[in-house]
């Protein structure tokens, strides 16, 4: 809701289960799509995403 309300185009959803796995949840707020990236992958994840 805060992401939303902040108009940010990607949220990084991030639990116990992520931390584990060294992954985020990142999520587009613009189409809705959620994907898991390793937590090293994200600045690309966010680049290629926003193109």
């Amino acid at each position: 809701r805060d992401a939303n309300r902040a108009r940010a185009r990607f949220a990084a959803l991030i639990g116990p289960d992520e931390i584990a796995a060294g992954e985020v949840q990142l999520k587009d707020l613009s189409g809705g799509e959620q994907r898991r990236v390793a937590c090293a992958g994200v600045p690309e994840a966010v680049i290629a995403q926003a193109r």
